[in-house]
């Protein structure tokens, strides 16, 4: 299975095999509604799923970070947290965390069983709030769950410890 947007407020799941869209979600209802938004903050910018296919994570520029239960198609939950629109998400190999980046300067480790924010990535030697200096584009963590890698508007690479959330090499 793949999933992808469509027309930039759908969420569609498509079989591989078949090139069949097996189920379909209007992501964005609640923002719709209200006539302040426009579609530009409606827009996914982010996406990903467990391994298993169960759940699905949307982000856009509201902010927010959606949590969608695929056997329902429902959304079952929102994770907030950042200052500005989401970058990236990516989730554990273990399918226990989610990590997000966002143009607020932040990585973020969620636990996805209790949908709390563990940990916000900083670097104390220059900024304590911020894990670096221009918006960050993308992060993923190791297979075993030690590190988190980071790639920002800075042009620069990090590397975390995902246990201490502490920067360990740039």
């Amino acid at each position: 299975f793949a999933f992808f947007t469509m027309e930039k407020e759908n969420l569609a799941l498509i079989n591989i095999n078949s090139g069949k869209i097996e189920k379909q979600i209007f992501v964005n209802a609640d923002e719709r509604k209200d006539p302040r938004n426009n579609a530009e903050h409606a827009t996914i910018t982010a996406l990903c799923c467990t391994s298993d296919g169960r759940y699905v994570f949307t982000g856009n520029a509201f902010t927010t970070i959606r949590v969608w239960d695929m056997q329902s198609s429902r959304m079952i939950g929102k994770l907030k947290g950042h200052g500005d629109g989401i970058t990236s998400l990516s989730v554990s190999a273990d399918n226990r965390k989610l990590i997000s980046t966002s143009n607020d300067r932040t990585i973020r480790i969620w636990d996805i069983g209790s949908s709390k924010c563990i940990a916000v990535l900083g670097d104390p030697e220059r900024d304590a709030v911020h894990a670096h200096h221009r918006g960050v584009n993308a992060a993923s963590m190791s297979r075993d769950g030690s590190r988190i890698v980071s790639c920002s508007a800075d042009c620069t690479v990090k590397v975390w410890d995902a246990v201490t959330a502490s920067c360990i090499g740039t």
